[in-house]
């Protein structure tokens, strides 16, 4: 029996994702739905009537992006089969091991052309994996799994490390607790060293991964700026 796919694309710039709907639709004949959310039902297990899933998530949507690495993380058990690719990635990433922990088996490149997606989006239907070669072994020598424990880590790193999920900055994370910039700085230094990462992106993925905690709800980060960097 021929496998049947549902690609869903999911991410905040509707433009982009409809145009990205249109091309799929157009280039592979395959049924295609844009969301501004993964949808909850995927988090409660639906079968999608048998369909494999292709979920085709805006890696810029910080929201998009962790609610995907939870939902992989929740669906390693078993269920239907979901092939899981991040789009309009930075063309600066150097290390994707965390992305390939987690289960993400595609990177689309900002400076890749519609073709190449399309082509590359046939490929993960027929069971490919397309992080690049040349990424996969890339960055600094890693733990595989941090050994770091919840325990090891103090109720305030626990709520500033919940809060950089949101991509508030330091200023933001600072405000909300009544604590100095400089004061976050340095609690996320001790973070990170006890976690083992390298970056705020890591760290916020080693809490979903690691102590199951959801990210905090969207409305608390709506008002709190974004960090461009560690």
């Amino acid at each position: 029996m021929e496998q049947t796919w549902s690609i869903h694309i999911v991410g905040g710039n509707n433009i982009l994702n409809q145009l990205l709907e249109m091309a799929v639709r157009r280039e592979l004949s395959v049924e295609c739905v844009v969301h501004a959310a993964i949808p909850s039902e995927l988090f409660a297990g639906s079968n999608l009537s048998g369909r494999s899933l292709l979920l085709l998530v805006d890696d810029s949507d910080l929201r998009a992006r962790f609610a995907l690495f939870r939902l992989l993380r929740e669906r390693m058990a078993g269920g239907p089969q979901i092939i899981a690719a991040l789009f309009n990635v930075d063309t600066g990433i150097t290390d994707t091991s965390q992305l390939m922990r987690s289960g993400v088996s595609a990177l689309f490149f900002r400076s890749d052309a519609v073709a190449e997606m399309l082509k590359g989006i046939g490929a993960l239907m027929k069971g490919e994996s397309l992080i690049p070669r040349e990424l996969r072994s890339a960055g600094p020598a890693k733990r595989a799994h941090s050994t770091a424990e919840e325990g090891e880590l103090t109720a305030r790193e626990l709520e500033i490390l919940a809060l950089v999920t949101t991509g508030a900055t330091n200023e933001a994370i600072g405000s909300e607790l009544g604590i100095s910039p400089h004061t976050v700085k340095t609690h996320l230094y001790n973070i990170f060293r006890k976690i083992g990462v390298d970056s705020r992106f890591g760290a916020a993925l080693w809490l979903i991964q690691n102590l199951r905690i959801p990210p905090p709800h969207p409305e608390r980060g709506n008002h709190m700026p974004m960090a461009a960097g560690q």
